[in-house]
């Protein structure tokens, strides 16, 4: 019987070489995986962000109209705690969605509409303080108030929108690449026991 290759160094080589080739397709694969599994994860980040961003700011809106209605010292330093959250948290927005151009056009958008809510919120309070309690009471219910609270509530539901959007592509982007990683991983190791066998037959017929 004729042997597979008929010089005995050429095999090990050229199997060599394939070998090697499939595994650097499966690294090139395994950095798809995870680049594409840090965008999942950096796309959770901001769903997470802007559910918090939305806690904080009903928090302040809580503690804002407790002030004005009973006047207790301890709604006012809640008020002043959730303030600086939210303030940080739209910090915390803009730099998380850098890379998102519709996500960056709304962060001027509500820093505006956080500041104009703040101020009709200090002056409420500040009127309560006065003595003024129905005039209070008025100005932070009324007016402006709630269009202000209804633009806040529009502009997070977009931005979360549009992430759930992201993570619906992006989560099927992940699971194809786990999926061709699944693939390369079996190649890598289905084709390096070929070479072997197959080396060790070649070896065997060289020597026989």
């Amino acid at each position: 019987m004729p042997r597979l290759i008929s010089h005995p160094v050429i095999f090990p080589a050229a199997a060599t070489a394939l070998v090697i080739a499939i595994v650097v397709m499966a690294m090139t694969v395994a950095g798809l995986y995870q680049s594409r599994a840090a965008m999942v994860a950096h796309t959770l980040e901001v769903e997470r962000e802007l559910a918090r961003f939305f806690a904080d700011l009903q928090e302040s809106e809580i503690a804002a109209r407790g002030y004005v209605l009973v006047g207790d010292q301890t709604y006012l330093d809640s008020f002043s705690a959730a303030r600086g959250e939210v303030t940080t948290r739209i910090e915390t927005l803009a730099r998380l969605t850098a890379d998102n151009a519709e996500q960056q056009a709304d962060i001027p958008k509500l820093r505006q509409l956080v500041a104009d809510r703040m101020d009709l919120a200090n002056r409420a309070m500040g009127q309560r303080e006065a003595g003024a309690d129905d005039a209070a009471i008025r100005s932070f219910v009324s007016g402006r108030g709630p269009e202000i609270t209804n633009a806040l509530r529009e502009t997070i539901e977009a931005m979360e929108s549009r992430e759930a959007d992201l993570m619906a592509v992006r989560s099927v982007e992940q699971r194809d690449s786990g999926r061709l990683l699944i693939l390369f991983g079996g190649l890598v190791v289905v084709s390096s026991l070929v070479v072997i066998v197959l080396w060790l037959r070649d070896r065997r017929r060289t020597y026989a």
